[in-house]
């Protein structure tokens, strides 16, 4: 990956979304890959429409199989989250064959992007298929995640194991997991991750016997230090 794809990538992760187009504007904008962070830069800010025109475009022409790949992960992320499971499981599972192959790889941002497709699959079908299954996918998500040192991407994998634990009612996997991903979130200073997971797990103590002292100190605690962190954004 060249210089300026990764200070894109960088960006886009940090949420500076102007910056980010600032250097695409100066790159030709019919590269694959450019094409493919306005596709990103769309969807995260909510541009839903604008997204998946631009993906089912890039998906028809792409020649790289590797913005082939992201193009219908990116695709199926905006069905998700406009509430379509179906359209976007439909394009999820299209690419198993694909993701089979780059699984072989040792490559950083291939790994990456085999992440991105498990701890996708697992939000789209978390509600389909049994528990097990789910677990398993977030499991391998968390395993690639580890092993490149996507700390960032892990904590949200560890946030989404919490929360699965939480729904199935073992609350004390949700409490470790959800530290886990605080932990993470601390070390990187990542303060809207943090506010995220803190939240959870002080609305994971109403499940619990609120009668217990320390419990409720611990709940106050983090409900102060959530208060802090959206203070500080």
């Amino acid at each position: 990956m060249n210089s300026d794809n990764a200070s894109i990538i960088k960006l886009i992760d940090n949420g500076k979304y102007d910056e980010a187009l600032d250097i695409i504007k100066s790159k030709d904008e019919q590269d694959e890959f450019c094409r493919l962070y306005l596709i990103r830069i769309n969807r995260l800010r909510g541009y839903f429409s604008d997204s998946i025109k631009m993906a089912l475009s890039l998906i028809s022409e792409a020649k790289i199989p590797q913005i082939y790949v992201e193009a219908n992960i990116e695709l199926a992320y905006n069905y998700s989250l406009q509430g379509d499971q179906h359209r976007a499981n439909e394009y999820i599972e299209s690419l198993k064959d694909s993701i089979q192959s780059l699984e072989l790889s040792n490559e950083y941002d291939v790994l990456r992007i085999v992440a991105t497709y498990y701890n996708l699959l697992y939000i789209i079908r978390r509600l389909w298929d049994n528990y097990e299954l789910s677990e398993q996918r977030l499991f391998k998500s968390i395993e690639i995640r580890k092993k490149i040192g996507d700390m960032k991407n892990l904590a949200i994998s560890y946030n989404n194991l919490a929360v699965e634990y939480k729904y199935r009612m073992k609350l004390d996997r949700s409490i470790f997991y959800f530290k886990e991903s605080i932990k993470i979130n601390e070390q990187l200073g990542n303060k809207s991750g943090l506010a995220l997971s803190l939240s959870n797990l002080t609305d994971l103590y109403h499940h619990i016997d609120n009668d217990k002292s320390e419990i409720i100190l611990e709940k106050l605690k983090i409900l102060y230090k959530v208060r802090y962190i959206i203070r500080l954004k």
